[in-house]
């Protein structure tokens, strides 16, 4: 039987942040000279992309934190945002974790290990046989 797609989900933070939300906060982020600032700007303009949506307040993205606040800020809430996803990826598509072969999950934002699928697949009753193929850290401008 071939491959199909029967369903797909995204799942995102309630925090919208524009591109010139990020031009604004960059010099508040970085100590960057004129043409460096100038050079940034270009490059959020031309990327097209008008929106991203942040887990937390700009103010509070741009706050240093650990290391390991950071990782387990991500873990928590990429969990909750990839169960979120999944589930509405199986409920459009009328099945159930059981009825699934391979499960891809997407992410750039942070690193877990194990990654995303992991923590679903064992949550959430997929088959323990299930393929699963994790897509992360291959950038978001890309």
């Amino acid at each position: 039987m071939p491959a199909t797609i029967l369903s797909v989900a995204t799942a995102v933070p309630a925090n919208i942040v524009t591109s010139d939300d990020v031009k604004a906060y960059f010099p508040k982020a970085f100590n960057l000279d004129d043409r460096r600032l100038a050079s940034i700007h270009s490059v959020v303009d031309h990327a097209r992309i008008r929106k991203r949506h942040f887990l937390f307040p700009l103010d509070y993205t741009i706050t240093p934190r650990p290391l390991e606040q950071i990782s387990c800020e991500y873990k928590t809430h990429a969990i909750a945002l990839g169960r979120q996803a999944a589930e509405a990826a199986l409920a459009h598509a009328g099945l159930t974790p059981a009825d699934i072969n391979l499960f891809i999950t997407v992410s750039c934002t942070g690193v877990m290990i194990p990654s995303l699928d992991a923590y679903l697949i064992n949550s959430m009753g997929f088959r323990p046989n299930v393929k699963r193929l994790p897509i992360t850290e291959l950038g978001c401008a890309a």
